[in-house]
């Protein structure tokens, strides 16, 4: 089987609301194994490709999930009542313990993450995955430029480099020690990532060179071919109502 591993992780009410399509398509279109961590109950859907992992057998996640629980603003939740992602250690951390747990070279040398709301379109071929690392470079990203961070919802990993144990392991610490909240501009995976790659100083090709703000990352890169990503509103388009001649004009949106 392929050496390009794809890895997602999701929650309950995630598998629920757009990751089980996401997985789906993996399982149909990707060359190698899918690995799906999960949080507290195994899906029931399965496939030869899919090998599921319980993301809350790492007691470590499980004491950073536990600090944030204490700190709401740990969680997005600021003071003046508004919501910031940039500091929501809570949910984004669990894509770094995920990608991190997986990124061996146990299970494959290269080790792709896959945000669960990316949909995969027609069958990648290894060759393409392969090509991505030009350069002898350890990480592909998505990257927006010094003014932005990175879209995690691609990224792939050499495993077989040396630098990889070191990169995966600080990584975990930053949030197992807490030191993720000295980083200037947000604490979630994008900035801790892009924060990775500096302070390693390890070579990442950048599959957006034209992209120098927040902006469609996928359809600025080669993936566009072969996947999309549901972000925001687009996750649950198949849940919208199109409202009747005279009713509203907003849609109503029907949650799971």
């Amino acid at each position: 089987m392929s050496e390009c591993v794809a890895v997602t992780s999701f929650s309950p009410l995630g598998w629920t609301d757009y990751a089980e399509e996401g997985v789906r398509s993996f399982c149909e279109n990707w060359p190698g194994r899918v690995i799906a961590y999960y949080e507290k109950d195994k899906p029931a859907f399965t496939h030869e490709k899919l090998t599921y992992r319980n993301l809350f057998d790492q007691t470590e996640l499980l004491s950073v999930l536990s600090w944030c629980e204490r700190n709401p603003v740990l969680q997005g939740r600021m003071p003046n009542g508004k919501y910031n992602y940039n500091f929501n250690i809570y949910k984004f951390c669990r894509h770094v313990f995920a990608v991190s747990h997986a990124a061996t070279g146990k299970d494959g040398r290269y080790v792709f993450w896959l945000d669960a709301d990316v949909r995969i379109k027609k069958p990648v071929p290894e060759e393409f995955l392969l090509l991505l690392f030009e350069g002898d470079a350890y990480t592909v990203r998505l990257y927006r430029g010094p003014a932005s961070h990175t879209e995690s919802g691609f990224q792939g990993f050499d495993t077989s480099m040396e630098i990889n144990s070191a990169f995966m392991n600080i990584w975990r610490e930053l949030y197992i020690e807490g030191t993720v909240i000295a980083l200037p501009y947000g604490f979630h995976d994008c900035w801790s990532y892009d924060h990775m790659v500096k302070f390693t100083r390890v070579r990442a090709a950048n599959l957006t060179p034209q992209l120098t703000a927040i902006g469609p990352a996928f359809k600025h890169s080669s993936l566009d071919e072969y996947m999309t990503h549901e972000k925001g509103i687009n996750k649950y388009m198949d849940k919208l109502i199109v409202p009747k001649k005279g009713e509203a004009d907003m849609p109503e949106v029907i949650h799971a």
